[in-house]
């Protein structure tokens, strides 16, 4: 069936406030990428201002991270860290990775150590290089600082290499195969290391 936009963000709104519903977004045919953005917003500033935490909690877990990581970028970095902290380390890891870098800058002095260095040690390679590299010398330090040992010495070897070069971009994680596996032995391995 073709949802309205009013339709949707009622059913969203009725299943957040039940608790019972899936309040997972579905865009109406035609609905632009800005109107659905500026709906999640309005949406979470709603949540927000009723201190509905568990309401947040369950609505957070069912929106896309490059949603949600959208919609953050409109509120305080205040509220921004309240959010993190009501996601799980890897969906928070996500929509963190999803923000423009100056996002990130900003959200890192409003967020406390712990939930920081649960983050940028969830988070991929070279997407925390990238990080590192835009901040000062000093916050970069302090952040690395912040790291488990194995995750530090991946991100000093990155960060070793010259600015721009292909060194800084690359991922320092790969999967080695014996040749004779075949392609859904290989992806089974990946799927297995990524729980792990």
């Amino acid at each position: 069936p073709d949802f309205t936009l009013e339709t949707i963000v009622c059913q969203r709104r009725i299943g957040i406030a039940n608790h019972g519903a899936n309040p997972k977004i579905r865009a109406s045919p035609g609905m632009s990428e800005s109107n659905l953005t500026s709906t999640l917003f309005q949406d979470l500033v709603d949540l927000l201002q009723n201190r509905d935490f568990p309401g947040l909690k369950t609505f957070l877990e069912e929106v896309p991270p490059a949603d949600s990581a959208e919609a953050f970028e409109l509120l305080p970095e205040e509220q921004q860290a309240l959010l993190f902290r009501l996601l799980p380390t890897n969906m928070a890891t996500e929509v963190f990775e999803y923000m423009p870098v100056e996002n990130q800058e900003r959200l890192i002095s409003a967020m406390g150590s712990t939930e920081l260095s649960a983050i940028l040690n969830a988070m991929s390679a070279d997407d925390r290089t990238a990080l590192f590299e835009e901040l000062p010398t000093p916050v970069s330090a302090r952040l690395v600082e912040m790291l488990s040992p194995d995750k530090r010495a991946k991100a000093l070897d990155l960060l070793n290499y010259p600015e721009d070069s292909i060194g800084r971009l690359m991922t320092s994680e790969y999967v080695k195969v014996p040749d004779p596996w075949s392609t859904r032995r290989v992806l089974d391995h990946i799927k297995v290391r990524e729980i792990a």
